[in-house]
């Protein structure tokens, strides 16, 4: 690991409202979840593992977005990018290093739920239904990290662009949540085939690992191409929120 990746990573894991709050609440919860499934009659261990791991990635996407959000915004909302630029590193390097440093933090938010998820699926067995499988708990698993690295990214990239994490959280929430309305609404009354290449409909297959459409007589994005959209709008915000931090004014 290099310096400046560490120096990052302990930056973010350092900001203790953050960073304790995504990784305890995302605990809290998946402890209830636990309990919830444990107290009722289990239907085997996939589907307990799929209800805790679900129940996960949406309160650790919360608090991927809370993170990734102040990752982004924290060294120009307080002025201190100027400072990190008298270090000799290039703006552009102080921006991106971000990326892996986020991703890598976010880790110990997914495991809580993907380990308790993983002892409880074990646990149950085949008791009230089908039992564990590898192929299985790797594809829940994917769901809870690709979710949070997705949203966290998005979140940091908009984080940096609008210099401010309070927007940065509402506008990734908005997407999150309200993602899958957004491209419908915009399928019904605009085209159904661009509604297939937004954000959150490649964002959901990848996450997923499927290529559904919310309309049957629509362009359908086979999983690969799914991959490479995602990777497209991930690349195309990463650049501007780049090109955002190269500007004078920071």
């Amino acid at each position: 690991m290099s310096p400046l990746l560490r120096a990052e990573l302990l930056r973010i894991t350092h900001r203790r409202g953050s960073f304790y709050g995504a990784v305890g609440a995302t605990a809290a919860l998946t402890v209830i979840a636990v309990l919830v499934v444990l107290l009722n009659d289990p239907k085997g261990g996939q589907q307990s593992l799929s209800d805790i791991t679900d129940i996960g990635q949406y309160v650790a996407v919360f608090g991927a977005i809370a993170v990734g959000a102040l990752a982004g915004s924290y060294d120009t909302a307080n002025g201190t990018m100027r400072y990190l630029v008298l270090t000799g590193v290039p703006r552009w390097r102080l921006a991106l290093v971000r990326v892996p440093a986020l991703m890598i933090a976010l880790l110990a938010a997914v495991a809580v739920p993907v380990v308790l998820g993983l002892l409880v699926g074990l646990m149950v067995g085949s008791d009230g239904g089908p039992a564990v499988t590898g192929s299985d708990a790797l594809e829940d698993v994917w769901k809870v990290v690709s979710a949070v690295w997705i949203w966290g990214i998005v979140s940091l990239s908009v984080g940096t662009l609008m210099r401010s994490n309070g927007p940065a959280i509402a506008v990734a929430m908005v997407l999150f949540i309200a993602g899958r309305l957004i491209t419908v609404l915009i399928g019904t009354e605009v085209s159904k085939d661009l509604a297939q290449v937004l954000l959150p409909r490649p964002a959901d297959n990848v996450v997923n690992l499927s290529h559904t459409s919310f309309f049957d007589d629509s362009v359908h994005v086979s999983l690969a191409g799914s991959f490479v959209l995602l990777a497209v709008w991930l690349a195309a915000l990463l650049a501007l929120a780049v090109g955002r931090v190269r500007r004078d004014e920071y």
